[in-house]
């Protein structure tokens, strides 16, 4: 419910756009809009290493945190410290990019982050999607970064 947590949520794909992992994570905070984008991207590199790819390219819809991200210099961002813990922990992995993606462009992941809402909890699902999901990801076109 509005107002009673932050709900984070991430799907991985492979270079073809066929699904690898998803997962959901409920925290009782609340967050301003970027901040809690900051959170769901370390969530999801920590999903990254749990699986064992090095390599990815990270969408998001939130444009000040993809931009900040990018940049290696000191942000106005509120949360400046947080965007700089998150490129030290994405240099531990192999390649990482960020990129900024209209949430219609991305539906599944904007899915994952309200299913959490359900139950106040985290859940992982590797190489079989929860059905849910099943129907946009068979909808959703490819990754921005897998489109010739």
């Amino acid at each position: 419910m509005k107002g009673e947590g932050t709900g984070f949520g991430m799907v991985m794909r492979d270079e073809n756009g066929a699904f690898l992992r998803a997962a959901t994570r409920w925290e009782k905070d609340c967050w301003p809009p970027e901040i809690a984008e900051m959170k769901a991207v370390e969530f999801g590199l920590r999903q990254l290493e749990m699986s064992g790819h090095g390599r990815a390219i990270v969408e998001m819809d939130c444009r000040g945190v993809a931009t900040a991200l990018q940049k290696t210099n000191q942000t106005r961002l509120e949360g400046w410290l947080v965007i700089r813990d998150l490129q030290a922990e994405a240099q531990r992995l192999d390649t990482i990019s960020w990129s900024f993606i209209k949430r219609a462009g991305n539906n599944s992941a904007h899915i994952m982050a309200h299913t959490p809402c359900n139950w106040k909890t985290q859940e992982i699902w590797e190489s079989r999607p929860p059905i849910f999901l099943l129907y946009v990801l068979a909808k959703e076109r490819k990754p921005k970064c897998l489109q010739n």
